[in-house]
């Protein structure tokens, strides 16, 4: 019964989101002149305010210290993001000739976005308060709230599933959901809302240039192999 209500109570943070979202959209209904993705803007702006605030709020009943962070250790966080970003472009060439219809799919999505096309408005979106939200929402808010009922690895899982549902596609909900395990790690390691949003930071940095700027697949390849072999080797140093 509690595993049960602690599942729902996750759910809330999510739903907060869609609310605002909903209720955001219906108020454009009858503006229909604003700039692209400006509606998108203030939904994450909202739900920045209020999730922030949901968020100080268990931050002050927990005693929970947060892990201090080298100047490497952020430059690490860079890297995985870069590697994460990598592993994905270098995934989704693959399976373009597999599922064509859902890379189709999924590039319209990409379009909409405005990651081939980048405006000031969805930049912001996309880069600045995307991670910022997402994390808040699903390694700050779900995240923390699944752990107090469930082990580490269950309520990474969980909230994992949720960030690669609420996606909305199958392309883009499997590596979100691979992403999503490896951001509730860093929040797990570091205890800070901070590293994760830095590291989703270059997740979405360097997808927005990918988009922009496609690259030869052996490129993809050296730039996946390349951060994950110095991440490895600042791991072996970190341990001498």
């Amino acid at each position: 019964m509690e595993k049960s209500k602690a599942i729902l109570q996750s759910l809330l943070p999510v739903v907060m989101w869609l609310a605002i979202q909903s209720v955001v959209s219906l108020v454009f209904l009858f503006w229909r002149d604003y700039p692209p993705y400006f509606d998108g803007v203030l939904i994450n702006s909202v739900t920045l305010l209020i999730g922030g605030f949901w968020y100080q709020s268990l931050k002050k009943k927990e005693d929970t210290a947060q892990i201090a962070v080298s100047p490497t250790g952020w430059i690490g966080l860079a890297l995985l993001g870069g590697a994460i970003q990598f592993c994905t472009s270098f995934a989704l060439t693959g399976i373009s000739g597999l599922f064509p219809q859902e890379m189709e799919n999924y590039g319209e999505v990409m379009e909409s976005l405005g990651m081939y096309s980048p405006t000031f408005f969805s930049i912001v979106y996309t880069m600045l308060l995307a991670p910022f939200v997402e994390e808040l929402i699903f390694r700050g808010l779900t995240l923390k709230i699944l752990e107090k009922s469930f082990p580490f690895w269950v309520a990474n899982i969980l909230q994992a599933l949720y960030f690669g549902i609420i996606h909305g596609n199958i392309i883009q909900s499997s590596y979100a959901f691979f992403a999503g395990l490896l951001f509730g790690a860093v929040m797990y390691k570091y205890k800070s809302l901070k590293c994760v949003i830095w590291c989703h930071f270059f997740v979405n940095f360097l997808g927005t240039a990918l988009g922009m700027f496609p690259i030869p697949l052996w490129l993809g390849v050296v730039l996946t192999i390349v951060p994950l072999g110095i991440l490895w080797g600042m791991k072996k140093r970190s341990c001498v």
